[in-house]
C-alpha cells in the first residue's frame, strides 16, 4: 500500500492554468466549487499510514484516516473534520507510544477547521488550483508528552476542470515543510499562508509540512473551475 504521510494538517499533479500564467492579479479569477447540490463532502485517503512529521522527523504515524466538510451556498469554502485513526503511534525524543487526542477515542486524534479554494503560486512552476486547509489547534498525548498542531496546509487538485463526484488531491512536504506555501488571495494579492506548526511539551513551535494523497467526494458531481 502506498504511504500516505501527514502533517505539519485536504492534491498530486499540478494542474496548469497556462491561459492565466500571463493575466493580471486584477483579472484573476479564482476557482469555484460548481455543481447542483455540491452542499457537503467527504475526504477519504486512498493510500494507508499517514503520518505527522515536522523538520526534526517523525512526530505521530496513524493506519488511516477520513473526514467530513460542508460547502457554503455558491462559495468556495466551508468547515471540515478528519480522524486519524488506527493505532495511532508517536515517535518522540526516540521514544514510541499511542498517542491520543484531547477527548477522543484511544489512538484517534480528531482534526477540525475551516477549508478555501485557492490558487497556488508555487515560484518556477505554472499555477495550480488548490484547496487550503485551516487548522483549529490540535492537542493530543503521546505518552506523558502533549503534542499541539495549528497552522494551514495547502493541497492540490489533481483534474479542477473535470466534473465528478470525486476529486483527488495531493499534499507534499520536502525535509520536512510544505512545497506549496504560496496562494493568491480572492483580490488577486499573492499570500503567503501560515505553515503547519507543532509544539511538544509546550516547547518552542516547530514547522512541518504534508504529504497526502486522498479524495474528495461530493454528494453531486462538481467542478473547481477557473
Amino acid at each position: 500500500m502506498r504511504r500516505l504521510k501527514l502533517l505539519g494538517v485536504a492534491c498530486a499533479a499540478v494542474f496548469v492554468l497556462a491561459s492565466l500564467a500571463s493575466a493580471s492579479a486584477s483579472a484573476f479569477v479564482l476557482p469555484e466549487v460548481l455543481g447542483e447540490g455540491a452542499t457537503a463532502f467527504t475526504t477519504l485517503s486512498d493510500a494507508a499510514n499517514p503520518m505527522i512529521g515536522a523538520l526534526s522527523g517523525t512526530l505521530i504515524e496513524c493506519e488511516d484516516w477520513h473526514g467530513e466538510g460542508t460547502v457554503e451556498a455558491s462559495k468556495t469554502l466551508g468547515l471540515f473534520h478528519m480522524t486519524l485513526l488506527g493505532k495511532c503511534k508517536g515517535t518522540i525524543a526516540g521514544i514510541v507510544a499511542p498517542c491520543t487526542g484531547l477527548g477522543d477515542a484511544a489512538e484517534t486524534i480528531l482534526v477540525l477547521g475551516k477549508w478555501h479554494t485557492v490558487v497556488d503560486t508555487k515560484v518556477g512552476e505554472a499555477l495550480g488550483a488548490a484547496i487550503l486547509l485551516l487548522l483549529e489547534t490540535v492537542h493530543f498525548t503521546c505518552s506523558i508528552a502533549l503534542v499541539e498542531v495549528k497552522g494551514s496546509v495547502m493541497c492540490l487538485i489533481l483534474e479542477p476542470l473535470t466534473a465528478a463526484k470525486v476529486h483527488l488531491f495531493h499534499c507534499t512536504l520536502t525535509s520536512g515543510t510544505a512545497n506549496e506555501k504560496q496562494y493568491l488571495t480572492d483580490s488577486g494579492v499573492e499570500t503567503t499562508m501560515e505553515p503547519l506548526l507543532s509544539s511538544v511539551s509546550h516547547g518552542a513551535f516547530e514547522e512541518g509540512g504534508l504529504e497526502a494523497l486522498g479524495t474528495l467526494e461530493f454528494k453531486n458531481a462538481v467542478q473547481v473551475d477557473d
